[in-house]
C-alpha cells in the first residue's frame, strides 16, 4: 500500500470533471496556481494532507479514495474528527503514530512524526478557516493551545550554566551565578593569591630505609651495581610519588588565570578548567573549591 501521485491526479482529475471544473476554478478554490493543478493531474506532484482535506470536502468524497482509490474504509474530513476527538489527550508521538496507521500522509513519501501533528493541531484554519474543513471545535483548540503554552520548554541553559550545574550539584541561582562571576574575576586580577593549601604529610619510611641501603651498597667493595641500579630508580619512585599534584595544579592554575581578562559573564571553557566543587552554605554564602584544593570566598581569598 502506497500513495501512487499518478493514479491519485488521475481520479481528481475525474472528479474536478464531474464537478464540471476547469483547472483553473479548481485552482482558485485551493488557493493554488493553475500550473499546480497541472502537475498533480499528471502525476508529476503530490498532494500534502492540508490539500488533500480540501479535495475531500470539494468533491465530497473520503481521503482513502484520493490516496488509494479505496471506496470502503473511509477516512473523511468528518471521520477524521471523530477520530481526533476520541484521540485527545494522547501524546503527539502517539497522534503521528495513529496518523502513519492510515493511508494519510503530510507529505507524499513521508511518514508522519510529531512535528507535523504539532504544526496542525497549532493551525487555526482548522477550526474552519480559509475553506478548510472544521477538525477540532473552537473550544477544544483553545484549551489545548492553553496547556501547550504552560508546558514550553524554559529557556534553554547556557553552557557555563548547564557546567556551573554540575559543579554546584543542584539547581544554580542568578546569586550563584554572580558570586562565582565574582570569584573568578579577583583570581583574574590576581593570580597570585592562588596557592596550595598547607596540609601535613606523614615522613616517608620507606624512603628513609632505600638511603641508608644506597650508602651501605656504595661503601662496599666491589659495588653490587645491578642491587645499586635498582635501589636508584626506588628512590626516585618514592621522591616522586611524595611530590604534592596540587603544586602542579597551582602552577597550571596561575597560569590559567594570568592569560585571562575581567569577564562579564561566565565561561563555560573557564569553570571546567578551574573549579572542581561549587560550595553554598546555610546562609547563602558562596565559595568555589579550585582544582588544587583551594577555598576561595569573599573576603580571605587564600582560604
Amino acid at each position: 500500500m502506497y500513495y501512487n501521485t499518478k493514479a491519485s491526479g488521475a481520479r481528481i482529475r475525474e472528479l474536478r470533471l464531474a464537478k464540471k471544473l476547469d483547472q483553473i476554478e479548481l485552482a482558485e478554490l485551493l488557493n493554488v496556481s493553475h500550473g499546480y493543478i497541472s502537475r498533480i493531474e499528471s502525476g508529476k506532484k503530490g498532494c500534502s494532507v492540508d490539500l488533500l482535506i480540501q479535495l475531500s470536502e470539494i468533491f465530497g468524497t473520503s481521503l482513502d479514495y484520493l490516496i488509494l482509490g479505496k471506496c470502503h474504509d473511509v477516512l473523511d474530513a468528518a471521520h477524521l474528527k471523530e477520530n481526533i476527538q476520541h484521540l485527545m489527550g494522547v501524546s503527539i508521538q502517539e497522534l503521528a503514530n495513529f496518523m502513519n496507521d492510515t493511508a494519510v500522509r503530510y507529505d507524499p513519501n513521508k511518514p508522519w512524526n510529531k512535528n507535523m501533528v504539532a504544526r496542525i493541531l497549532a493551525d487555526t484554519r482548522y477550526l474552519g478557516e480559509s475553506g478548510f474543513p472544521v477538525l477540532v471545535d473552537a473550544s477544544v483548540f483553545l484549551n489545548t493551545e492553553e496547556k501547550r503554552k504552560k508546558k514550553a520548554p524554559a529557556v534553554q541553559k547556557t553552557e557555563a550554566q548547564t557546567v556551573l550545574r554540575r559543579k554546584c550539584g543542584f539547581r544554580i541561582t542568578p546569586h550563584i551565578e554572580h558570586e562565582v562571576l565574582y570569584l573568578l574575576n579577583c583570581l583574574t586580577k590576581n593570580p597570585e593569591r592562588i596557592v596550595t593549601p598547607q596540609i601535613h604529610r606523614a615522613h616517608s619510611q620507606r624512603l628513609d630505609t632505600l638511603k641508608s641501603e644506597l650508602e651501605r651498597l656504595v661503601g662496599q667493595l666491589p659495588v653490587d651495581e645491578n642491587r645499586t641500579r635498582e635501589v636508584l630508580r626506588e628512590i626516585a619512585a618514592e621522591m616522586y610519588a611524595d611530590i604534592d599534584p596540587r603544586e602542579y595544579e597551582t602552577q597550571r592554575l596561575r597560569r590559567l588565570f594570568q592569560k585571562e581578562a575581567p569577564r562579564s559573564e561566565l565561561d563555560a571553557n573557564l569553570i571546567a578548567m578551574s573549579i572542581s566543587a561549587v560550595l553554598v552554605d546555610g546562609n547563602g554564602n558562596v565559595k568555589i573549591r579550585l582544582k588544587n584544593d583551594q577555598i576561595v570566598e569573599r573576603g580571605e581569598q587564600n582560604g
